[in-house]
């Protein structure tokens, strides 16, 4: 640098000059940032997507055991109809039977403070219902090809009969209240929140 910018360099710092023109170098800066739209938060939509979807959910859990009671129910009478033939032409009266039984289960189911009687009809009805569900199944679909998917052979007889025949009499019997119970319990906390 020769004198004479030396010179210039010393009376611009004197002068205070020095700083503004510093400042005015250009620095590089880091680029803008390019901002997103914004989503608009619709939480209360979503909030009300779900809880619909849930009722619709819960609704069908009470679908699916009212078609598991309406099959379970068809089967016992098929049986009592074997017992007294007479069954089939009393019509509608008759459901009556497969009503009163989910009744019984659904208001007896035991808990710690049953008493040892009502545990007693608790497990009569509910032997009966397993037992009349099994029978009614086993006359029924004995030998039977099912229409479900590609066709389901069932057994003519012997212990896969009675092996389907007891696990579908269990389903029938405890499928249906059980799916009730919970499905109404998870439907009334909804309504209980909202």
């Amino acid at each position: 640098m020769d004198t004479k910018d030396q010179s210039l360099q010393s009376d611009l710092i004197m002068s205070g000059i020095a700083g503004p023109a510093a400042a005015a170098l250009p620095v590089e800066s880091p680029p803008p940032k390019t901002q997103r739209p914004k989503r608009r938060a619709t939480p209360k939509i979503e909030g009300r997507i779900d809880l619909v979807m849930t009722v619709i959910a819960y609704l069908g859990v009470l679908g699916i055991a009212g078609g598991l009671w309406y099959v379970g129910a068809r089967f016992t009478l098929v049986f009592l109809n074997t017992l007294a033939p007479g069954l089939a032409t009393v019509g509608i009266i008759a459901w009556a039977i497969p009503v009163i039984i989910t009744a019984i289960e659904l208001t007896l189911w035991p808990h710690s403070r049953t008493s040892s009687i009502l545990w007693a009809v608790f497990l009569v009805v509910l032997t009966f219902d397993i037992g009349t569900s099994f029978a009614g199944f086993t006359q029924w679909a004995g030998g039977r090809t099912v229409p479900l998917f590609t066709g389901i052979m069932v057994p003519s007889g012997g212990w896969q009969l009675w092996a389907l025949g007891i696990g579908c009499g269990l389903l029938f019997a405890f499928g249906p209240e059980r799916l009730t119970r919970v499905a109404i319990g998870e439907l009334k906390a909804i309504v209980a929140r909202w």
